[in-house]
């Protein structure tokens, strides 16, 4: 049972705050809604289907700038050993733990490739990857709504779905605190032991899906090539008011009144 749209956040403050590995009742009971509800919200993909995974960097002669492109023609994609996650090695992820290995892939090579978040001028292995068996997996794409205002079990739920897709696409970076993984890396264990494949999570950096398998060997690499980053485009929204300082507010408010009527003519 769900009992406020804010589900979520509070077992994920929970999870951060108070208790990494034993739940209390309320949370235990979101965990175990979640689980139930994913029984609805699955997806198939068959046997041979073609996935992909990005890597930054190459192997190089030593010497040879990251950046230096003058001698691309050098270079050669990282060994297909290396396109797949080491075990006990492994980074921590939204998925994860660190040195519990989990196979992070995309639907297309462009959203893998952002997943590394390159910069302007970064080479990168991209290779193809193909499945090895039929895998069922949790699918948090699935169409959610998110309303605050119908307290029905039905929009709870969805509210619920909504957040948790968003909570799994989330940008990961290394520097981030561990604390901000568990709530996910929680969720994804009790996927887990629910018999699941792995989970499928929308991208906020490029347009196909993310895949996470809990099976490393569930897919083979097929392919390895290099990409070079050439131009990265951001859209930036604008999120809450702006704090002006008083001295300069009416000056910085005569300038975004003239710059609106410039773009409106």
């Amino acid at each position: 049972m769900f009992h406020t749209s804010e589900d979520y956040e509070d077992f994920a403050r929970y999870i951060r705050r108070e208790s990494r590995y034993v739940l209390d009742e309320r949370q235990r009971e979101f965990l175990e809604s979640i689980v139930e509800t994913s029984k609805k919200r699955t997806t198939t993909l068959p046997q041979g289907q073609i996935l992909w995974r990005a890597a930054q960097g190459y192997v190089a002669e030593e010497g040879i700038h990251p950046h230096d492109v003058f001698f691309l023609e050098s270079i050669e994609p990282h060994a297909a050993e290396r396109m797949k996650p080491l075990r006990d090695k492994a980074y921590e992820g939204r998925v994860n733990p660190k040195g519990v290995p989990c196979l992070y892939m995309a639907t297309s090579a462009e959203t893998a490739m952002m997943e590394t978040r390159p910069w302007a001028g970064s080479v990168l292995t991209v290779s193809q990857l193909v499945l090895l068996k039929q895998v069922t997996v949790v699918d948090c794409t699935l169409p959610a709504t998110f309303n605050l205002d119908i307290k029905t079990q039905d929009q709870l739920e969805n509210n619920s779905w909504y957040v948790l897709n968003e909570a799994f696409s989330l940008p990961v970076f290394h520097a981030e605190d561990i604390a901000d993984y568990a709530p996910t890396q929680y969720i994804a264990e009790a996927f887990r032991a629910a018999g699941y494949d792995g989970i499928m999570y929308a991208s906020q950096v490029g347009d196909g899906k993310n895949i996470a398998l809990f099976d490393v060997h569930a897919a083979a690499v097929a392919s390895r090539q290099l990409r070079r980053s050439k131009k990265l485009s951001f859209i930036f929204a604008k999120v809450g008011p702006v704090l002006y300082e008083d001295q300069y507010k009416a000056r910085l408010l005569e300038s975004e009144e003239e710059s609106t009527a410039g773009n409106a003519m």
